[in-house]
Protein backbone atom coordinates (compact mmCIF):
# COMPACT_ATOMS: atom_id res chain seq x y z
CA UNK A 1 0.00 0.00 0.00
CA UNK A 2 1.54 3.41 -1.18
CA UNK A 3 1.52 5.75 2.09
CA UNK A 4 1.96 9.87 2.35
CA UNK A 5 4.22 11.01 4.81
CA UNK A 6 3.31 11.44 8.67
CA UNK A 7 3.77 15.70 8.64
CA UNK A 8 4.79 15.41 12.39
CA UNK A 9 7.75 13.45 11.03
CA UNK A 10 8.88 15.60 8.15
CA UNK A 11 11.97 17.07 7.90
CA UNK A 12 12.17 20.64 8.26
CA UNK A 13 11.12 22.60 4.96
CA UNK A 14 9.47 19.19 3.80
CA UNK A 15 6.14 19.58 5.49
CA UNK A 16 3.24 17.88 3.65
CA UNK A 17 1.28 20.32 1.96
CA UNK A 18 -1.25 20.34 -1.17
CA UNK A 19 1.06 22.72 -3.38
CA UNK A 20 4.32 20.50 -2.59
CA UNK A 21 5.96 18.74 -5.58
CA UNK A 22 7.03 15.12 -5.34
CA UNK A 23 8.59 12.58 -7.59
CA UNK A 24 7.52 8.37 -8.20
CA UNK A 25 10.63 6.64 -7.49
CA UNK A 26 10.16 2.77 -8.67
CA UNK A 27 11.72 1.49 -5.38
CA UNK A 28 10.44 3.06 -2.32
CA UNK A 29 12.82 4.12 0.56
CA UNK A 30 11.59 2.94 3.46
CA UNK A 31 7.44 2.43 4.11
CA UNK A 32 8.01 3.28 8.22
CA UNK A 33 9.51 6.59 7.21
CA UNK A 34 7.23 6.93 4.21
CA UNK A 35 8.50 10.17 2.94
CA UNK A 36 8.12 9.82 -0.48
CA UNK A 37 4.79 10.17 -1.94
CA UNK A 38 4.00 8.63 -5.56
CA UNK A 39 2.30 11.12 -7.28
CA UNK A 40 3.98 10.27 -10.53
CA UNK A 41 6.40 7.71 -12.11
CA UNK A 42 10.59 8.52 -12.93
CA UNK A 43 11.95 8.79 -16.24
CA UNK A 44 13.10 5.69 -16.16
CA UNK A 45 9.80 3.99 -15.34
CA UNK A 46 9.18 3.18 -19.64
CA UNK A 47 7.35 0.19 -18.41
CA UNK A 48 4.56 1.64 -19.93
CA UNK A 49 3.20 3.74 -23.00
CA UNK A 50 1.78 6.72 -22.78
CA UNK A 51 -1.10 5.99 -20.96
CA UNK A 52 -4.61 7.42 -22.04
CA UNK A 53 -6.08 10.89 -20.80
CA UNK A 54 -7.82 10.94 -17.24
CA UNK A 55 -10.57 12.83 -18.85
CA UNK A 56 -11.38 9.94 -21.34
CA UNK A 57 -14.46 8.81 -19.99
CA UNK A 58 -15.43 6.34 -22.50
CA UNK A 59 -16.01 2.50 -20.83
CA UNK A 60 -12.35 0.98 -20.82
CA UNK A 61 -12.48 -2.89 -21.86
CA UNK A 62 -9.59 -4.43 -21.49
CA UNK A 63 -9.13 -6.10 -24.72
CA UNK A 64 -5.72 -7.71 -26.59
CA UNK A 65 -5.10 -4.44 -28.00
CA UNK A 66 -4.39 -3.31 -24.38
CA UNK A 67 -2.84 -5.95 -22.92
CA UNK A 68 0.62 -5.23 -21.63
CA UNK A 69 2.48 -8.19 -23.12
CA UNK A 70 6.10 -7.41 -22.30
CA UNK A 71 5.20 -6.57 -18.56
CA UNK A 72 5.50 -9.55 -15.92
CA UNK A 73 4.05 -8.88 -12.42
CA UNK A 74 7.30 -9.22 -10.62
CA UNK A 75 8.24 -5.85 -12.61
CA UNK A 76 6.19 -3.76 -11.55
CA UNK A 77 5.24 -2.38 -8.10
CA UNK A 78 1.43 -3.35 -7.39
CA UNK A 79 -0.13 -1.80 -4.17
CA UNK A 80 -3.34 -3.62 -2.93
CA UNK A 81 -5.36 -7.03 -4.11
CA UNK A 82 -8.79 -7.90 -4.07
CA UNK A 83 -10.79 -11.00 -5.06
CA UNK A 84 -14.10 -11.87 -6.39
CA UNK A 85 -15.77 -14.74 -7.94
CA UNK A 86 -13.82 -14.92 -11.04
CA UNK A 87 -10.64 -14.27 -9.28
CA UNK A 88 -7.87 -12.07 -8.13
CA UNK A 89 -7.31 -8.55 -9.14
CA UNK A 90 -4.25 -6.36 -8.23
CA UNK A 91 -3.97 -2.53 -8.67
CA UNK A 92 -0.08 -0.97 -9.10
CA UNK A 93 1.41 1.64 -10.55
CA UNK A 94 0.62 4.13 -13.33
CA UNK A 95 -2.58 2.64 -13.33
CA UNK A 96 -1.51 -0.82 -13.90
CA UNK A 97 -3.91 -3.86 -13.22
CA UNK A 98 -3.02 -7.70 -12.98
CA UNK A 99 -5.67 -10.25 -13.12
CA UNK A 100 -5.51 -13.61 -12.93
CA UNK A 101 -8.71 -16.05 -13.52
CA UNK A 102 -10.29 -18.24 -10.58
CA UNK A 103 -9.07 -21.61 -12.43
CA UNK A 104 -5.79 -20.79 -11.81
CA UNK A 105 -5.74 -19.95 -8.43
CA UNK A 106 -7.76 -23.35 -7.74
CA UNK A 107 -4.44 -25.31 -9.61
CA UNK A 108 -1.44 -26.75 -7.98
CA UNK A 109 1.18 -24.19 -6.99
CA UNK A 110 3.30 -24.99 -9.93
CA UNK A 111 0.89 -24.12 -12.54
CA UNK A 112 -0.56 -21.04 -10.80
CA UNK A 113 2.50 -18.67 -10.97
CA UNK A 114 3.14 -15.45 -11.67
CA UNK A 115 3.05 -16.47 -15.28
CA UNK A 116 -0.51 -16.80 -15.06
CA UNK A 117 -1.58 -13.23 -14.64
CA UNK A 118 -2.41 -10.99 -17.47
CA UNK A 119 -1.48 -7.50 -16.89
CA UNK A 120 -3.67 -4.71 -18.43
CA UNK A 121 -3.41 -0.93 -18.07
CA UNK A 122 -6.41 1.71 -16.84
CA UNK A 123 -6.38 5.12 -18.75
CA UNK A 124 -4.21 6.76 -15.90
CA UNK A 125 -0.44 7.30 -14.86
CA UNK A 126 -1.36 7.46 -11.69
CA UNK A 127 -0.51 5.36 -8.87
CA UNK A 128 -3.43 3.00 -7.74
CA UNK A 129 -3.49 2.43 -4.24
CA UNK A 130 -6.75 0.33 -3.16
CA UNK A 131 -8.67 -1.71 -4.56
CA UNK A 132 -12.16 -3.01 -3.46
CA UNK A 133 -14.81 -5.71 -4.83
CA UNK A 134 -18.76 -6.71 -3.82
CA UNK A 135 -20.10 -10.58 -4.57
CA UNK A 136 -22.12 -8.90 -7.31
CA UNK A 137 -19.11 -7.99 -9.76
CA UNK A 138 -18.55 -4.36 -8.80
CA UNK A 139 -14.83 -3.56 -8.39
CA UNK A 140 -13.53 -0.29 -7.48
CA UNK A 141 -10.18 1.08 -7.86
CA UNK A 142 -8.88 4.73 -6.47
CA UNK A 143 -5.56 5.99 -6.30
CA UNK A 144 -3.08 9.14 -6.28
CA UNK A 145 -4.70 12.61 -7.78
CA UNK A 146 -8.27 11.20 -6.56
CA UNK A 147 -8.62 9.15 -9.39
CA UNK A 148 -11.75 6.54 -9.26
CA UNK A 149 -12.30 3.67 -12.06
CA UNK A 150 -15.52 1.67 -11.27
CA UNK A 151 -16.31 -1.63 -13.09
CA UNK A 152 -19.41 -3.55 -12.73
CA UNK A 153 -18.39 -6.86 -14.17
CA UNK A 154 -15.50 -7.80 -12.63
CA UNK A 155 -13.03 -5.89 -13.68
CA UNK A 156 -13.53 -7.05 -17.73
CA UNK A 157 -14.69 -3.11 -18.57
CA UNK A 158 -13.67 -0.18 -16.63
CA UNK A 159 -15.46 3.47 -16.29
CA UNK A 160 -13.22 6.41 -15.11
CA UNK A 161 -15.77 8.92 -12.45
CA UNK A 162 -15.08 12.28 -14.77
CA UNK A 163 -12.57 15.15 -13.43
CA UNK A 164 -15.31 17.55 -12.94
CA UNK A 165 -17.00 15.06 -10.75
CA UNK A 166 -14.27 14.25 -8.52
CA UNK A 167 -13.49 17.76 -8.11
CA UNK A 168 -16.83 18.38 -7.09
CA UNK A 169 -16.27 16.56 -3.69
CA UNK A 170 -11.94 16.79 -3.88
CA UNK A 171 -11.08 19.80 -5.42
CA UNK A 172 -7.32 19.43 -4.72
CA UNK A 173 -7.30 15.97 -5.95
CA UNK A 174 -6.05 14.56 -3.07
CA UNK A 175 -4.78 11.19 -3.11
CA UNK A 176 -6.94 8.44 -2.39
CA UNK A 177 -5.81 5.63 -0.11
CA UNK A 178 -8.88 3.37 0.85
CA UNK A 179 -12.12 1.99 -0.86
CA UNK A 180 -14.72 -0.09 0.79
CA UNK A 181 -17.95 -1.43 -0.69
CA UNK A 182 -20.91 -2.17 1.54
CA UNK A 183 -23.59 -4.43 1.50
CA UNK A 184 -26.32 -2.54 -0.58
CA UNK A 185 -23.17 -1.90 -2.67
CA UNK A 186 -22.54 1.99 -1.92
CA UNK A 187 -18.75 3.16 -2.37
CA UNK A 188 -16.68 5.12 0.62
CA UNK A 189 -13.41 5.95 -0.39
CA UNK A 190 -11.00 7.95 1.85
CA UNK A 191 -7.66 9.33 1.69
CA UNK A 192 -5.27 12.46 2.69
CA UNK A 193 -6.35 15.35 4.27
CA UNK A 194 -9.51 13.91 5.97
CA UNK A 195 -10.83 13.10 2.44
CA UNK A 196 -13.88 11.16 2.40
CA UNK A 197 -16.81 10.64 -0.53
CA UNK A 198 -19.28 7.92 -0.96
CA UNK A 199 -21.24 7.26 -3.92
CA UNK A 200 -25.02 4.48 -3.63
CA UNK A 201 -25.14 5.05 -7.41
CA UNK A 202 -22.19 2.63 -8.90
CA UNK A 203 -20.01 6.07 -8.88
CA UNK A 204 -21.97 8.41 -11.19
CA UNK A 205 -22.42 10.72 -8.67
CA UNK A 206 -20.71 11.57 -5.24
CA UNK A 207 -21.25 12.87 -1.67
CA UNK A 208 -18.77 14.47 0.78
CA UNK A 209 -18.29 12.97 4.26
CA UNK A 210 -16.50 15.14 6.25
CA UNK A 211 -16.08 11.95 9.50
CA UNK A 212 -14.60 14.27 12.37
CA UNK A 213 -15.89 18.09 11.63
CA UNK A 214 -14.57 20.00 9.00
CA UNK A 215 -11.58 20.83 11.08
CA UNK A 216 -10.15 17.32 10.42
CA UNK A 217 -7.78 17.41 7.86
CA UNK A 218 -5.70 14.07 9.05
CA UNK A 219 -4.88 11.17 6.75
CA UNK A 220 -7.05 8.30 6.53
CA UNK A 221 -5.30 5.40 5.69
CA UNK A 222 -7.99 2.41 6.11
CA UNK A 223 -11.55 1.51 5.73
CA UNK A 224 -11.68 -1.97 8.08
CA UNK A 225 -15.27 -3.58 7.65
CA UNK A 226 -15.74 -5.26 10.91
CA UNK A 227 -17.86 -8.16 9.62
CA UNK A 228 -19.52 -9.13 13.51
CA UNK A 229 -20.62 -6.00 14.69
CA UNK A 230 -21.55 -4.54 11.45
CA UNK A 231 -19.86 -1.81 11.91
CA UNK A 232 -17.05 0.60 9.94
CA UNK A 233 -13.55 1.40 11.22
CA UNK A 234 -10.96 3.79 10.15
CA UNK A 235 -7.21 4.18 11.22
CA UNK A 236 -4.76 6.87 10.38
CA UNK A 237 -2.57 9.67 10.95
CA UNK A 238 -1.51 10.88 14.34
CA UNK A 239 -3.61 7.97 15.73
CA UNK A 240 -6.69 8.71 14.16
CA UNK A 241 -9.22 5.73 15.09
CA UNK A 242 -13.24 6.14 14.72
CA UNK A 243 -16.18 4.51 13.99
CA UNK A 244 -19.40 4.45 12.14
CA UNK A 245 -22.32 2.20 11.47
CA UNK A 246 -23.09 3.40 7.77
CA UNK A 247 -19.59 5.41 6.55
CA UNK A 248 -20.95 8.62 7.18
CA UNK A 249 -21.71 9.61 10.94
CA UNK A 250 -18.33 8.66 12.16
CA UNK A 251 -17.35 8.38 16.50
CA UNK A 252 -14.04 9.15 17.19
CA UNK A 253 -11.74 6.53 19.50
CA UNK A 254 -9.33 7.35 22.18
CA UNK A 255 -6.35 5.93 20.36
CA UNK A 256 -3.77 4.18 22.04
CA UNK A 257 -1.02 6.01 20.45
CA UNK A 258 0.38 8.98 18.51
CA UNK A 259 1.91 8.07 15.72
CA UNK A 260 0.37 6.76 12.30
CA UNK A 261 -1.87 4.08 11.92
CA UNK A 262 -1.53 2.53 8.33
CA UNK A 263 -3.99 -0.31 8.80
CA UNK A 264 -6.59 -2.67 10.67
CA UNK A 265 -8.28 -6.34 10.71
CA UNK A 266 -10.64 -8.41 12.63
CA UNK A 267 -9.77 -11.45 13.38
CA UNK A 268 -11.53 -14.84 13.66
CA UNK A 269 -12.98 -14.06 16.89
CA UNK A 270 -13.66 -10.47 16.59
CA UNK A 271 -10.58 -8.87 18.02
CA UNK A 272 -9.75 -5.79 16.30
CA UNK A 273 -6.10 -5.37 15.33
CA UNK A 274 -4.18 -1.76 14.47
CA UNK A 275 -0.87 -1.50 13.46
CA UNK A 276 1.05 1.13 11.45
CA UNK A 277 4.89 2.96 12.14
CA UNK A 278 7.29 1.43 14.08
CA UNK A 279 6.37 -1.97 14.18
CA UNK A 280 3.55 -1.15 16.37
CA UNK A 281 0.62 -2.72 17.02
CA UNK A 282 -2.24 -2.79 19.20
CA UNK A 283 -4.85 -5.32 20.36
CA UNK A 284 -8.54 -4.67 21.35
CA UNK A 285 -9.79 -7.80 22.40
CA UNK A 286 -13.41 -6.77 22.38
CA UNK A 287 -15.52 -3.55 20.47
CA UNK A 288 -14.80 -0.16 22.62
CA UNK A 289 -12.67 -2.00 25.07
CA UNK A 290 -9.06 -1.15 26.01
CA UNK A 291 -6.10 -1.21 23.59
CA UNK A 292 -2.75 -3.14 24.58
CA UNK A 293 0.10 -3.05 22.95
CA UNK A 294 1.78 -5.81 21.76
CA UNK A 295 5.87 -6.15 21.55
CA UNK A 296 7.44 -7.29 18.49
CA UNK A 297 11.36 -7.32 17.77
CA UNK A 298 11.55 -4.86 15.04
CA UNK A 299 10.69 -1.11 14.14
CA UNK A 300 9.86 -1.64 10.68
CA UNK A 301 6.17 -0.22 9.64
CA UNK A 302 3.45 -2.31 9.45
CA UNK A 303 1.75 -1.20 5.83
CA UNK A 304 -1.49 -4.02 5.59
CA UNK A 305 -3.09 -7.54 6.78
CA UNK A 306 -5.27 -10.14 6.29
CA UNK A 307 -6.82 -13.04 8.28
CA UNK A 308 -6.44 -16.13 6.34
CA UNK A 309 -8.58 -19.11 6.03
CA UNK A 310 -7.41 -20.84 9.11
CA UNK A 311 -7.29 -17.99 11.05
CA UNK A 312 -3.96 -16.69 11.17
CA UNK A 313 -3.55 -12.85 11.29
CA UNK A 314 -0.72 -11.71 9.25
CA UNK A 315 0.80 -8.00 8.79
CA UNK A 316 3.40 -7.06 5.80
CA UNK A 317 5.48 -4.08 6.30
CA UNK A 318 8.57 -2.46 5.56
CA UNK A 319 12.22 -4.44 4.06
CA UNK A 320 10.30 -7.14 3.28
CA UNK A 321 9.30 -8.42 7.13
CA UNK A 322 5.82 -10.21 7.92
CA UNK A 323 4.14 -10.72 11.58
CA UNK A 324 2.16 -14.01 11.82
CA UNK A 325 -0.13 -14.66 14.92
CA UNK A 326 -1.80 -17.85 15.28
CA UNK A 327 -3.54 -17.37 18.54
CA UNK A 328 -6.10 -14.64 17.33
CA UNK A 329 -3.98 -11.76 17.99
CA UNK A 330 -2.78 -11.87 20.90
CA UNK A 331 0.81 -12.48 20.22
CA UNK A 332 2.93 -12.06 17.08
CA UNK A 333 6.13 -13.84 15.65
CA UNK A 334 7.97 -12.04 12.56
CA UNK A 335 10.36 -13.15 10.03
CA UNK A 336 11.54 -11.70 6.79
CA UNK A 337 10.20 -13.59 3.66
CA UNK A 338 11.30 -11.00 1.08
CA UNK A 339 13.93 -8.42 0.46
CA UNK A 340 11.14 -5.61 -0.76
CA UNK A 341 8.96 -3.58 0.94
CA UNK A 342 5.31 -5.63 1.07
CA UNK A 343 1.70 -3.62 0.30
CA UNK A 344 -0.82 -6.89 0.17
CA UNK A 345 -1.53 -10.47 0.28
CA UNK A 346 -4.03 -12.60 -1.12
CA UNK A 347 -4.81 -15.77 -0.14
CA UNK A 348 -6.26 -18.48 -2.75
CA UNK A 349 -8.45 -21.42 -2.67
CA UNK A 350 -6.03 -23.57 -2.34
CA UNK A 351 -4.40 -22.25 0.12
CA UNK A 352 -1.39 -20.61 -1.33
CA UNK A 353 -0.40 -16.98 -1.17
CA UNK A 354 0.30 -13.89 -3.46
CA UNK A 355 2.31 -11.01 -1.65
CA UNK A 356 2.55 -7.64 -3.50
CA UNK A 357 4.79 -4.78 -3.08
CA UNK A 358 7.71 -2.98 -4.78
CA UNK A 359 8.89 -6.38 -6.53
CA UNK A 360 5.72 -6.86 -8.21
CA UNK A 361 3.85 -9.96 -6.83
CA UNK A 362 5.49 -13.12 -5.78
CA UNK A 363 3.90 -16.55 -4.78
CA UNK A 364 4.23 -18.05 -1.83
CA UNK A 365 2.95 -21.27 -0.11
CA UNK A 366 0.90 -21.29 3.23
CA UNK A 367 3.79 -21.05 5.64
CA UNK A 368 4.84 -18.09 3.82
CA UNK A 369 7.74 -19.44 1.90
CA UNK A 370 8.55 -18.30 -1.71
CA UNK A 371 7.32 -20.72 -4.23
CA UNK A 372 10.12 -19.85 -6.87
CA UNK A 373 12.76 -17.91 -5.65
CA UNK A 374 14.30 -17.16 -8.70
Amino acid sequence: MVRIPDRRLAAPGHTLNRSTSFSLHHRLVGFCQAVVLLFGVAAGGALFAQAQSDSNQKPFQLNTDQLIRPISVDRASFFAFTQTREGIIAAGERGLIAQIDIASTRAPAAEAGTSAWVTSRLPTNRNLTAIASHTEGLVVAVGHSGVIFVSTDYGKNWQPVSNEIIESVNPNKDALLSVTIDANRRILVAGAFGLMATSSDLGKSWQRVRPLGDGFDWHIYGLVNDPLSGSLWMVGESGTLAESANGLAWREQRSPYQGSFFGGVVTKMGARIAFGMRGQIFRQSQRGGAWVSLTVPTTVAWMSGRVLADGRVVLLGDQGHVAVSNDDGRSFTVKKIWTGSLTDLIETPRGDLYVSGVFGIRQFNSRLEPVNKS
